[in-house]
């Protein structure tokens, strides 16, 4: 195919990206409200992102490698469309199993972004795939964040059921504009079903930058989803007596911090992806350390959040440009690879996070983050010492 990525098509792109991925998170900043209506322990409403994000990472292990075998452009639509109706019964639900049963669905249903980005990757041209990428993925970052900030205004003023009617309206617009704006797409992978998830396993073990990617990325997920699945936790304590609106503050500012992802695809096509990571990754860690340290004040958590988003979007755009140049033909299987980990490891983290909030507070949080960026530094090391030893 033909290099058609046109600056309309990108914006759309950027923004189908945002609306759709921002599903996963309109839970966080309304669990309180939730666990308030269904009369559960705060351990129990833990489990909401939690299982949202595993249904995510089954939608992707099984469901997204079907890019590189059918037209992308019908797998957008139906996936934008299954989202829209999961959304709808969301917001109907009564019984807290159901609940949890439904929200699985809405991460299975919500993969419609990543058949997105491999899109794009494919419709770029070599020179500007890093900037292309990098300006989707900000899209998708920012929906990440806003969704926070978005349904914290929307649940505390009309309530938590009123923001999943609101996201099924969007999903099934976004569906009929994707059927009519977005070009089809040509197989490249001709065997079957079962042989394309087999390859996968191919992919894993003969690509080792992938395989280091997908690890540093579901560490550094890991880190951000534990803090921010506690965040509203953290406000409502005594150090803070605010709510959902505040969560949403924080999540215009760690919108602010995300945007540099559109900036760092440019310089990875300049100067290379693995410097770009390598400084993300020391970005990263000093916020999580200054988090636990002055994240008890508006100002200290203001400059730790803003700081910790452009590390972690930042490290992600340039754990993505290394991998997309390997094997063009396996762009969707190895965004399947990544993002799988990428996302289980935001499961392990929301649920990890959780936990120690439970047990240990704010500086128990703050610290299994550290944690986890660390072993992502140390997994970068070992790569960068690698290469450079057969150089």
């Amino acid at each position: 195919m033909t290099n058609t990525l046109t600056r309309s098509l990108l914006f759309f792109l950027a923004i189908a990206c945002g609306v759709t991925v921002a599903n996963l998170y309109y839970c966080q900043p309304l669990l309180i409200e939730m666990q308030n209506e269904f009369k559960v322990s705060v351990s129990t409403i833990g489990r909401i992102p939690m299982l949202t994000q595993i249904g995510y990472a089954v939608g992707m292990l099984f469901l997204t490698p079907l890019g590189d075998k059918l037209n992308r452009k019908v797998l957008i639509f139906i996936a934008s469309l299954a989202s829209g109706i999961s959304l709808f019964f969301t917001a109907n639900c009564h019984s807290f199993i159901v609940f949890e049963l439904v929200s699985f669905l809405v991460g299975v249903s919500s993969i419609g972004a990543q058949f997105m980005i491999p899109l794009v990757a494919q419709l770029a041209p070599d020179s500007r795939r890093g900037e292309a990428v990098g300006k989707v993925m900000t899209g998708l970052l920012l929906g990440i964040l806003l969704a926070r900030s978005f349904s914290g205004f929307i649940g505390a003023t009309w309530g938590w059921r009123q923001m999943y009617y609101l996201s099924s309206a969007w999903m099934l617009l976004l569906a009929t504009l994707a059927w009519f704006i977005l070009p089809r797409t040509k197989a490249v992978f001709h065997g079957s079903y079962l042989k394309l998830i087999g390859s996968m396993i191919d992919l894993v073990s003969e690509e080792p930058i992938l395989r280091e990617s997908a690890l540093i990325g579901g560490c550094l997920f890991a880190s951000f989803c534990a803090l921010w699945a506690t965040l509203i936790f953290h406000m409502g304590s005594d150090n803070f007596h605010l709510g959902a609106k505040a969560v949403g503050l924080f999540g215009l500012l760690g919108a602010a911090g995300a945007a540099a992802a559109s900036l760092v695809g440019k310089i990875a096509d300049r100067v290379g992806p693995l410097k770009t990571l390598q400084l993300a990754l020391f970005c990263t860690f000093v916020s999580f350390i200054e988090l636990a340290f002055f994240g008890y004040s508006l100002l200290g958590l203001s400059v730790g959040i803003f700081c910790m988003d452009a590390g972690v979007q930042s490290a992600h755009v340039s754990n993505q440009s290394r991998f997309y140049k390997l094997r063009p033909e396996a762009r969707s299987r190895m965004n399947t690879i990544y993002m799988f980990v990428y996302f289980t490891g935001g499961a392990l983290g929301s649920i990890l996070g959780t936990w120690c909030w439970h047990s240990y507070q704010w500086k128990g949080v703050c610290s299994l983050s550290i944690l986890f960026v660390a072993l992502a530094i140390l997994i970068a090391t070992k790569s960068h010492v690698k290469r450079n030893r057969r150089n």
